[in-house]
């Protein structure tokens, strides 16, 4: 896919996160789009983006949520999860544990695209 096409949405209420990934994606060309909730995320689902980084810790809920709206909705979104705390059950939980590229926290820009970049 041409890269002026994608889209990545990018949900963390940590700025200083956003900044980094968000950089990179734009040298690459991406359209971005940034949430610091998850009702801010849910809201920029639609169209899909390409992608979508999601914190799993936001401050009116569980990340997770987002990832559930993507996996219910058969979206085809390329989900990568930034997380400080071991989530695995919880993405079990939800069902996308196949569906989604997990990071720990502190995570590398690059790392970040290169999941959604695919």
């Amino acid at each position: 896919m041409d890269a002026a096409k994608r889209r990545v949405l990018i949900v963390d209420d940590d700025l200083n996160t956003c900044k980094v990934i968000r950089a990179i994606f734009r040298r690459n060309g991406w359209q971005i789009i940034t949430a610091r909730t998850v009702a801010e995320g849910l809201a920029s689902l639609g169209p899909p983006p390409t992608c979508a980084v999601i914190d799993l810790m936001l401050p009116d809920g569980p990340g997770e949520r987002i990832v559930r709206a993507i996996v219910q909705g058969d979206l085809p979104t390329c989900v990568v999860v930034c997380t400080g705390v071991d989530d695995a059950q919880r993405l079990r939980d939800v069902g996308a544990f196949d569906r989604v590229t997990v990071l720990r926290k502190p995570v590398k820009a690059e790392a970040v695209f290169a999941a959604c970049d695919t």
